[in-house]
């Protein structure tokens, strides 16, 4: 009699995964469970393809693109970036302008630096998605991390709206392990960011993204998933560097060069 071969540990789905993950998510939201909604995004996108990928990152940080033009109008990058990914990626790589604060708006005073390094992370988020789109972690680990920074953004630019006393004190604590600063307590800071990850969900549910062909190596999820929440989920950490050892650039790109032109279009 011949013998049955082992199970592989890739799974093929129809439906039910993907669409367990976004109700899954639904519910993380209502209970206000961020570090679950990262772990599900990241289970929900990983596999799917790159532009689908791309395009919800790019969508949550264009909701924060108005509220930062609004405190620096001056700064016109940022849009250009949204705007045209893909050119910014061929014409840059991975590289953003240095942060700058040029000219403000009055309203800008009362808030900490906080909402704009999140908004400009949330950015290179999108870049490194786009630049490593053929590593299959990198790709999704980062358009997550792009997610998890623009509606940090928004829950910092919340809570130093409505507490400008406490944001003050807080100013110089802008570290990836202060993602959300001292937001917890403050329940326009979380109804907002509420608000922003339910958007994520709509647009998974709109997309239908479920009915995507789903062949995943589950356990490989997790691992990756596993290993990138004890980088505390930076955007490039120790996984990331093992995966990208000794591969080339890209793009033959220079810094210097780079840096010499973002001065001629203005960005610093």
């Amino acid at each position: 009699m011949p013998q049955t071969s082992e199970p592989k540990s890739v799974e093929m789905h129809l439906m039910p995964r993907r669409k367990k993950l976004v109700d899954d998510l639904v519910l993380a939201i209502s209970e206000h469970n961020w570090c679950s909604c990262h772990a599900h995004c990241f289970r929900i996108l990983y596999g799917l393809p790159a532009d689908w990928q791309i395009k919800l990152a790019s969508f949550m940080a264009y909701r924060y693109l108005p509220i930062f033009e609004n405190n620096s109008p001056d700064t016109k990058w940022p849009r250009i970036l949204l705007d045209d990914l893909p050119k910014w990626v061929s014409e840059f790589g991975k590289i953003l302008p240095r942060r700058q604060d040029k000219s403000k708006s009055a309203n800008s005073s009362q808030h900490s630096d906080q909402e704009n390094i999140q908004f400009f992370s949330s950015l290179r988020g999108l870049v490194n998605a786009h630049y490593h789109q053929d590593e299959p972690f990198i790709l999704t680990s980062a358009c997550v991390y792009t997610l998890m920074l623009a509606i940090a953004a928004h829950g910092s630019y919340a809570w130093a709206t409505n507490n400008p006393e406490s944001q003050k004190k807080s100013k110089n604590n802008t570290g990836i392990s202060a993602l959300h600063g001292s937001v917890f307590d403050n329940v326009v800071a979380m109804t907002v960011e509420e608000r922003e990850w339910r958007q994520v969900a709509e647009w998974l549910n709109t997309e239908e993204i479920w009915n995507y062909r789903d062949e995943v190596d589950i356990k490989e999820i997790e691992q990756l998933l596993a290993d990138w929440k004890r980088d505390e989920m930076l955007l490039l950490g120790g996984q990331s560097f093992k995966l990208l050892k000794g591969k080339k650039p890209k793009y033959d790109l220079s810094a210097s060069d780079i840096m010499n032109r973002f001065k001629e279009l203005g960005f610093i």
